[in-house]
């Protein structure tokens, strides 16, 4: 059973698989000269009843129909270079089927042109394509399959289709360009030797089919066809046709895979561009609508049409991380990212989106409705488009600002038509001469440029795309607490810095070192709501073991002079010699600042403790008074002063890593 992948998803509801690709291949028979003959009704499969093209000639050469089944026009399909001639063969005089005007046609009740009309020869609008097709409107399409789409090739520009059908007014055929495809004809074979030829192409298509669904039905119609008479040749064709559409809404049912789907949606489920719970059950239940009677092309396009129902996607949240990538109907992939100081489009060509250059990975801001990006150069996401002349964006189409404005920066997200995607954008330009070009989502070219429209619309053409996925990936922006029992008040500690400012969270107080010695480093806590870039930080919590760092917007950057940490920010940093380098840890004597070794790596985003020369094995830190660490730890039996408990009670006898009071200090015991 061929199973949906998640693009395949994707692809399907940006329409590139819409038409179904389960071998296919009877076609109609081309008769030539001094070989076979094979000949066709022409039936209507449009919005009106079934009817055929007649016999009869209406006004002006007109192509007329009539469900008059002794009327029926018959013709064959005869060879005009790549395309096709469709010539009469029970008229008294050999006529060619042709249009004479390639415009839109006028609607039904206009009779002065736009028909299709016998003619003479074969002149230029007598020559034909052919080709499968589905429909645009699946409600309207329960006949035969497969379908046969055909249209002038004096106008190979747009997609034309013949509309048949039976009006009060004089029956007619019309022309419907690509916004209002409203059916095909159906060649339907008119004697032995067609049909017999049909049978025979449609034996070999599904002996040659792997697939679950019954093959017994549509192969005693065939093995009926391919014994038919003159007497029964149109009833056999209809029911090879009719059990051949069976088989193959069978074959197609057999393709959708809830299960698939279910175990896709779980594998992404919260993630940004994703169904919501309520949305993804409505979206299955529609999936799991169809069934054996409806069209094929309602099977075919379900889960396309299904995405009606995904009214509601997550949003990007604070402090996520993501990659952007284009999805594009050409079927490459692309992603954001910087190259030489410009936002450019690369291919995705098979990497993994975690392993991508940090520089293209984008943390999350939520802002008033509104979605802030900024990456790990402290690079802030704003629209751009630099081959435009004009309205390329801000910073000469750079695609980024180096510090925080909302105008640029705080950029619009919206739902897409396509399954797990989204559209991103943002201002283009403050010219006020057209505001209409102010705005635009992010649009890829299919040859990976940049471009832009003002507005935010959607684009999903063969040249155009502005649907993007949101690929969740990881960064040090999460910070997990190590537990301390030696620092008073603290439940918790860790180190932080960043390449862009931050936000101190909720229950979190971040300290700097105002001075060091050899033996103590004073901290001092910061004042203001956020954590300027490239400053390295100690946070403790009370609250928890971990927080997620979110950049900063507008909040009041904290002021901090002399700072004696170092920081890693954006990238590892490895410990060199002359460094005069101490990292915070929990060691054998304590919570303190440790030497650290020269050659081991500090992760990106961390703080650690410079001197200007070398001090001892550790550096203890002191909290406004409340000093901790390796200067603190004394053997409390060497000492004849008084111990007391934290809460001021004298105790006799210490305990072995109990934090205690002896002459003003505290200290731990051994």
């Amino acid at each position: 059973m061929k199973k949906i992948s998640t693009l395949a998803i994707a692809l399907i509801a940006m329409g590139s698989l819409a038409t179904p690709v389960s071998a296919q291949n009877i076609m109609p028979k081309v008769s030539t000269e001094g070989g076979a003959t094979y000949t066709y009704y022409l039936q209507g499969a449009g919005k009106a009843s079934s009817c055929y093209a007649s016999k009869e000639v209406g006004s002006d050469n007109n192509v007329q129909f009539t469900k008059d089944k002794t009327k029926r026009l018959q013709v064959k399909l005869v060879a005009s270079a790549s395309n096709y001639n469709i010539v009469t063969t029970n008229l008294e005089t050999v006529k060619y089927i042709g249009c004479n005007n390639t415009n839109i046609a006028p609607n039904i009740q206009n009779t002065t042109n736009g028909y299709v009309r016998y003619y003479d020869d074969a002149a230029t609008n007598a020559v034909w394509v052919v080709a499968k097709n589905t429909s645009s409107a699946p409600a309207d399409m329960n006949n035969y399959y497969p379908y046969y789409a055909i249209k002038p090739s004096a106008n190979n520009n747009a997609s034309w289709n013949a509309f048949g059908g039976v009006n009060a007014k004089p029956a007619q055929v019309r022309l419907h360009g690509q916004a209002d495809q409203g059916g095909q004809w159906n060649f339907i074979p008119a004697d032995v030797a067609t049909l017999n030829a049909w049978a025979d192409d449609a034996k070999a298509e599904i002996d040659a089919l792997t697939t679950t669904a019954d093959k017994n039905d549509v192969l005693t119609a065939i093995q009926a066809a391919q014994s038919a008479t003159e007497a029964d040749v149109d009833s056999k064709a209809t029911n090879l046709l009719s059990a051949y559409t069976k088989f193959f809404k069978q074959v197609k049912l057999a393709t959708i895979d809830v299960t698939e789907i279910e175990t896709d949606y779980n594998a992404h489920k919260g993630q940004a561009g994703y169904p919501t719970e309520s949305s993804f059950e409505a979206y299955k239940t529609q999936i799991q609508s169809v069934t054996i009677s409806s069209t094929y092309d309602q099977i075919a396009n379900v889960t396309n049409t299904a995405a009606s129902a995904i009214t509601e996607v997550n949003m990007p949240a604070d402090g996520k991380v993501y990659v952007f990538v284009n999805v594009h109907k050409d079927g490459i992939k692309r992603y954001l990212d910087y190259d030489n100081d410009q936002l450019k489009v690369k291919e995705l060509s098979g990497k993994v989106v975690n392993e991508l250059p940090s520089s293209a990975k984008f943390v999350c801001r939520v802002v008033d409705g509104n979605y802030m990006f900024v990456n790990n150069d402290g690079k802030y996401l704003v629209w751009a488009a630099p081959a435009l002349r004009d309205n390329k964006g801000t910073n000469s189409g750079k695609g980024y600002i180096a510090a925080y404005e909302a105008k640029w920066a705080d950029l619009k997200v919206a739902k897409s038509s396509v399954y797990g995607c989204l559209n991103i954008g943002g201002l283009r330009s403050e010219a006020q001469e057209n505001k209409n070009a102010q705005q635009s989502y992010f649009i890829v070219k299919n040859n990976g440029a940049l471009d832009g429209v003002g507005t935010y619309s959607e684009y999903n053409t063969d040249t155009y795309s502005s649907i993007f996925r949101f690929e969740e990936v990881s960064y040090p922006n999460t910070i997990a607490f190590n537990t301390v029992s030696d620092v008073e008040g603290v439940k918790s500690i860790a180190t932080f810095s960043a390449p862009f400012a931050t936000v101190i969270p909720e229950g979190v107080t971040a300290y700097y070192v105002s001075t060091a010695d050899n033996s103590t480093a004073t901290m001092k806590a910061i004042t203001g709501k956020a954590i300027p870039a490239n400053e390295g930080v100690i946070l403790t919590y009370q609250s928890g073991d971990a927080v997620t760092m979110v950049p900063a917007t507008n909040e009041t950057l904290a002021t901090i002079e002399n700072n004696k940490l170092g920081n890693s920010a954006g990238a590892d940093k490895t410990i060199a010699d002359g460094d005069n380098a101490y990292i915070l840890a929990g060691g054998a004597n304590g919570t303190a600042f440790y030497k650290g070794t020269v050659g081991t790596t500090l992760k990106a985003n961390k703080a650690y403790l410079t001197l200007d020369v070398a001090g001892g094995e550790a550096i203890s830190m002191n909290f406004g008074g409340n000093v901790t660490g390796i200067n603190q730890l004394v053997n409390a039996e060497q000492n004849n002063a008084p111990v007391y408990d934290l809460t001021g009670r004298r105790v006799v006898r210490t305990v072995k890593g109990g934090l205690y009071i002896k002459g003003g200090n505290k200290f731990i015991a051994r």
